[in-house]
């Protein structure tokens, strides 16, 4: 059987989904969205790709887990400045 490209298909029947930054943007948006649709416990890594974290994703994520360094990229350093 051929696979769905859709997110809502992907999460189907999970209690849990783990996502990563490895991943790209839009795909981790789109999954974390359809978690949150269902009522899915959304959970995001930040290790691996140094980036922005959007508030759209986090605000679609239960739990976020980084070590001290991604939180202080994550963060723009705590100086207010544009990371999330």
């Amino acid at each position: 059987p051929e696979k769905s490209l859709e997110p809502d298909a992907w999460v189907v029947g999970s209690d849990a989904v783990l996502l990563q930054c490895e991943v790209p943007d839009r795909v981790n948006a789109a999954v974390a969205r359809a978690c949150a649709a269902r009522g899915i416990e959304c959970h995001l890594d930040l290790g691996g790709e140094e980036r922005a974290v959007s508030p759209e994703l986090l605000r679609d994520c239960a739990v976020v887990s980084c070590n001290a360094s991604e939180l202080e990229r994550a963060t723009a350093g705590g100086d207010g400045g544009d990371g999330v």
